[in-house]
C-alpha cells in the first residue's frame, strides 16, 4: 500500500562487480603465500640420518629407514644399519617423508605424515624390493606441514629431496627360481640326445667290428 515503509535492499540486490571478487581472492592468495613464505623462512634448524643400500639384488627385500630431529646434538645413528648418511636441514612441528623409484616396490612401514614434538625424533621405515638390475635411482622426499593463519588446511613445503643410485645385482636365487624349470628341461634334451647320439656311433663302430671280422667267400 501506498505510504508504507519499505524494507532496505538487500545485499544480495547489488553483488560485488566480478573484477572486485577477483581483487579480493588475488589478494587473500598474496597473503597466504606471503605467511607461508615466512613460515618456511622461521622453520627450526634440524639434522637427517638414514640408511640407503649402495648395493641390492633383485627380489631381495631390504628395509629403509630415515630419521629426522630438531635435536642438533643427539646421535641419529645409532641403531641403523649398513652405510648411513646425515644432513642439516629445516624441520617443522608436523612431518611428512615419501619414499620413491619406478624400478622398485616400496611399501610404508609408517605414516607419511608424522608429528615432530620438540626434542624428539620422527622414524619412517619402507620395505624396499628392486624389480630390475642395473643401476637404479631412489629419491627420498622431506617435506614440512605448516599452518597458514587463518586458514583452515596445512601446507606442505618442499625441504628436500635425496636421490641415491643404487647398483642392483640378479639375484642368483631368486632367477635360478623363476628359471630352473627351463634349465631342467633343456639339460634333459641335450642329455637325451647326446645318449642318442652315443649309441649311434657305438653301433657304427660294432658294425664296423664285425663286418672286419666276417670272412669273406
Amino acid at each position: 500500500m501506498a505510504g508504507e515503509p519499505t524494507d532496505p535492499p538487500s545485499a544480495s540486490l547489488f553483488p560485488v562487480p566480478d573484477e572486485e571478487h577477483s581483487n579480493y581472492d588475488a589478494v587473500i592468495l598474496l597473503r597466504a603465500e606471503k605467511a607461508l613464505k615466512e613460515a618456511a623462512n622461521n622453520l627450526k634448524p634440524g639434522q637427517i640420518a638414514f640408511n640407503v643400500p649402495e648395493d641390492m639384488q633383485v627380489a631381495e627385500t631390504n628395509v629403509v629407514e630415515v630419521r629426522v630431529s630438531d635435536d642438533l646434538k643427539r646421535d641419529l645413528k645409532q641403531g641403523l644399519i649398513g652405510k648411513i648418511d646425515t644432513a642439516q636441514i629445516k624441520v617443522s612441528s608436523f612431518m611428512k617423508a615419501r619414499l620413491e623409484g619406478t624400478s622398485f616396490t616400496i611399501k610404508p612401514l609408517d605414516e607419511e605424515n608424522r608429528a615432530l614434538p620438540e626434542g624428539t625424533v620422527a622414524k619412517w621405515r619402507w620395505n624396499v624390493t628392486p624389480n630390475e638390475s642395473g643401476e637404479q635411482k631412489l629419491f627420498l622426499v622431506l617435506y614440512a606441514r605448516i599452518k597458514i593463519p587463518d586458514q583452515q588446511t596445512d601446507e606442505l613445503v618442499d625441504l628436500k629431496t635425496f636421490d641415491h643410485t643404487i647398483k642392483v645385482a640378479v639375484n642368483p636365487v631368486g632367477w635360478l627360481g623363476q628359471n630352473g624349470t627351463g634349465i631342467i628341461e633343456t639339460t634333459i634334451a641335450l642329455s637325451g640326445a647326446g645318449f642318442f647320439t652315443f649309441l649311434v656311433a657305438r653301433w657304427k663302430w660294432i658294425k664296423n667290428r664285425l663286418q672286419k671280422k666276417t670272412p669273406k667267400a
